[in-house]
């Protein structure tokens, strides 16, 4: 006896080493949270948004509203720049505004304002420089000036007489205030700040550091007010990391669900704690193996990838319970553990091993799709299978050889007596309304086929993040109050300086603003319009600039305060003016929208349109605009993303769904040797039960995301089983009812054990993963069913 075990030993403490060698590895497993982590190659809405996370960091930039209960608008302001001033002390932040800085109004001052007849629209210059408007206009100054705002409006005032701020300052996200100047939103409830991190090359670790800043600074601005301090803040590097702390949570919840549940039944099922010790074992270390070797690839894991544990679970216990059910038999009537073993594993193998090759080859579809989430899933569970199935060998039969002297294998329990009853009851109704089961199956693939066309697609990537997403509250409010959202989107433009960089931002903007596009842009005031300098040169600069004298003094206000938009006007008139802007000399807040490497500039242009106008993102035909403007530019927007996605997954439903029914066909044609009829026989259960659940996701509003793209493949590869078990079994028992009456026990208690490992998605806060899981729960279910009753059925009478 002793003998005969020692093979099993060294297996066992074979697979244990590996399993320690695995573990190691484990604490270096990283989780993408990147949204370029989620985008498919090759496809233009994902490489512009990409080129946008590239070049201008998209959502690295993050912004803080700031809330002061029961503040004024001076206040909060003040809040948010002290917030600011406490952010850049930080390691964390790199920039931090809370208010048009020291620098952004001298460059209005000295440079924008005056010099704003050159750059803004000709409709505003011919308005501002008509002799007959400017002197009204210098009277309402006056009264401003006279008024509680008038020091930051004299700030201004003195480089813009006429006026021209209200058509050249930043609108939407950059709300600035002409009394503070700060960033406010369009009630005055709320200010903002604008921060930069310090970047680096974990972004989960550039938020944690982030939102520990944000805390930080919080606390001292309270302090240093005396006032309560409310802060929500929204971004890419907070998203990453309060993402990457979600999703290892919501793992943790739903492998501990469907773990703690899959025990429950394998323990009703054999009445002692070696079988489902040795099944859970075997999917443990099989996990365990695979998440192994998911480090040793060096490519952290997806949002949607980290779900391959659960998924796993839900199918690896099959195959433990399919052997540990016919070992049990085998010990039963007197066989040896060895011999029991060896045994169970010949009689079962057959479908065993064309059950993992028909998942195997459903997985290895989804390479062929164009989401990499999906296609990194992919190969994560094919590593996988391959590693449970030799576990469920190594650790999973080791283990119960060497506890055979166990009371595992006592009498059965309710659980095993209850499934087996339902069994031989199902295929009793199954041959007995024959006919009727038949009829009703047609009748039910019918209705499914003609619902399959109802089914909607969504590409919305917010369905991969947490439904209560603490962030989700902040990106709500800072869309309401600041025009900034998921709904904005962004040109960049590239040419071989600054000067022809700002030329084609100007014209991209122009572009923009004449389908009603709310734009800001590096060049609003900083592009000089093309012949504006010979259009004003002579009398219409001179005229103006006479007027504006005229109406300073009858004001009683001092010529030489307004001496730079003066000059200005008196160069244009003899037809010179100020010489162009360098990138150098702009402040920082104008240097983000600009990129400067080499031979080539790049401007950033964002812009936005009233909520529902442009559902899917800028239309093909404004794309076609923007391109003749300029074929190099790339037009970088979320809802545009979307709309891309949403196409990809239709498409890689279809392909996704035949490539994974040719794989299985040829897999289950290989097992029966070619045998068309037996073939057939066995893909009747999964071809109506992947029916049956399309169909009812179609009746209820199912809509397809980028998990729920899975759902056919995983059914494909999933429901297989049972329906190879019953055909392989026909050839053992003498007919198919015979055969379904005695692996029934076995196949429900694997159907019911996979739509417990699927159905522990519900637990998730990932509404891809919920509905996905609950998706493959029922269909799951729904394959039984037709194994059960159907298959039965199908067999035609001797």
């Amino acid at each position: 006896m002793a003998a005969g075990r020692t093979p099993w030993i060294f297996a066992l403490l074979a697979a244990l080493l590996v399993s320690w060698l695995a573990a190691l590895s484990l604490s270096r497993l990283d989780i993408a949270t990147g949204i370029v982590d989620l985008l498919p190659e090759g496809r233009s809405a994902a490489d512009d948004y990409r080129t946008f996370l590239a070049e201008f960091g998209g959502l690295e930039q993050v912004f803080v509203i700031v809330t002061v209960d029961g503040a004024d608008e001076e206040l909060l302001v003040e809040a948010a720049v002290v917030l600011a001033d406490e952010l850049e002390a930080t390691a964390a932040v790199d920039l931090a505004q809370g208010a048009l800085s020291a620098e952004d109004l001298d460059l209005l001052r000295r440079e924008i304002l005056p010099r704003a007849p050159l750059t803004a629209p000709r409709e505003v210059v011919a308005e501002r420089l008509d002799p007959a408007s400017i002197a009204p206009r210098i009277a309402e100054l006056r009264r401003r000036l006279r008024s509680p705002a008038g020091s930051f409006a004299a700030t201004l005032a003195v480089a813009d007489p006429l006026g021209f701020a209200t058509a050249l300052l930043p609108s939407g996200p950059h709300l600035v205030d002409p009394v503070t100047g700060g960033f406010l939103s369009r009630d005055g409830g709320a200010a903002l700040v604008i921060v930069t991190p310090a970047g680096g090359p974990d972004e989960g670790a550039v938020g944690r550091a982030l939102l520990a800043a944000l805390e930080t600074a919080r606390s001292a601005t309270e302090r240093g007010l005396g006032v309560e301090v409310a802060l929500q803040a929204v971004g890419g590097p907070l998203y990453a990391a309060q993402d990457e702390a979600l999703f290892r949570r919501n793992l943790g919840r739903t492998l501990g669900a469907s773990g703690v549940g899959v025990a429950l039944l394998l323990l009703l099922y054999f009445r002692g704690p070696s079988a489902p010790v040795a099944v859970l074992l075997s999917v443990a270390v099989g996990v365990l193996w695979t998440a192994g070797w998911a480090v040793l690839r060096g490519a952290p894991l997806s949002a949607l990838s980290v779900s391959f544990a659960a998924i796993l679970l839900g199918l690896g216990v099959d195959y433990g319970i399919h052997v540990t059910s016919r070992y049990r038999h085998l010990r039963l009537g007197g066989l040896d553990p060895g011999s029991a073993m060896l045994t169970a594993w010949r009689e079962t193998g057959a479908a065993i091993l064309t059950s993992a090759l028909t998942t195997v080859g459903a997985f290895a579809a989804l390479a062929q799709g164009h989401f990499p989430p999906v296609q990194e899933l992919g190969f994560l569970v094919m590593a996988g299978i391959a590693a449970i199935l030799a576990a469920s060998m190594a650790v999973g039969g080791s283990f119960l050889v060497l506890t055979a002297g166990s009371r595992a294998l006592g009498p059965e329990g309710a659980l095993w007596r209850a499934l087996g009853g339902l069994s031989v009851l199902a295929v009793t109704l199954g041959q007995r309304y024959r006919r009727s089961v038949v009829a009703l199956a047609i009748l039910a693939s019918l209705a499914s086929l003609a619902m399959i066309g109802n089914l909607r697609f969504s590409g919305d990537l917010r369905a991969l993040r947490p439904a209560d997403h603490p962030a989700l509250a902040a990106e709500q409010a800072l869309i309401a109050g600041f025009a900034l959202g998921l709904d904005r989107s962004t040109a960049i433009v590239t040419a071989a300086d600054f000067p022809a960089a700002l030329a084609l931002a100007g014209a991209v903007e122009e572009e923009l603003i004449s389908w009603g596009a709310e734009v800001t842009s590096p060049a609003r005031g900083l592009a000089e319009v093309p012949g504006r300098r010979d259009q004003l040169a002579g009398e219409p600069a001179a005229a103006a600039a006479r007027e504006l004298r005229s109406a300073l003094l009858s004001q009683g206000l001092a010529e030489a305060a307004f001496d730079r938009p003066l000059a200005v006007l008196d160069e244009l008139a003899a037809g010179t003016g100020p010489p162009a802007l360098e990138p150098a000399a702009l402040p920082p807040t104008l240097q983000r929208q600009i990129r400067s490497e080499g031979d080539a500039t790049r401007l950033a242009i964002s812009f936005a349109m009233p909520l529902g106008a442009w559902p899917e993102g800028p239309p093909g035909e404004v794309l076609d605009r923007l391109e003749a403007i300029d074929p190099a530019i790339a037009v970088a927007s979320i809802p545009r993303l979307g709309s891309e996605i949403k196409q990809l997954l239709a498409d890689d439903l279809r392909t996704l769904g035949g490539w994974s029914l040719a794989v299985v066909v040829l897999c289950v044609l290989l097992s029966f040797r070619g045998r068309p009829r037996s073939t057939l026989l066995a893909l009747v259960p999964v071809g109506c039960g992947v029916l049956w659940t399309l169909g009812l996701g179609a009746a209820f509003g199912l809509v397809i995301d980028p998990f729920s793209l899975l759902v056919a493949p995983l059914l494909l590869g999933i429901g297989i089983d049972d329906g190879l078990h019953a055909v392989h079994g026909r050839r053992r028992y003498g007919s198919l009812g015979d055969a379904v009456s005695v692996a029934g026990r076995a196949m429900c208690l694997t159907t019911f054990t996979t739509a417990l490992g699927f159905g522990s998605l519900a637990l998730s806060r990932v509404p891809a993963l919920r509905n996905g899981g609950l998706l493959v729960a029922i269909g799951t279910l729904l394959c039984l069913l037709a194994t059960l009753v159907l298959l039965p059925a199908c067999e035609r009478r001797e």
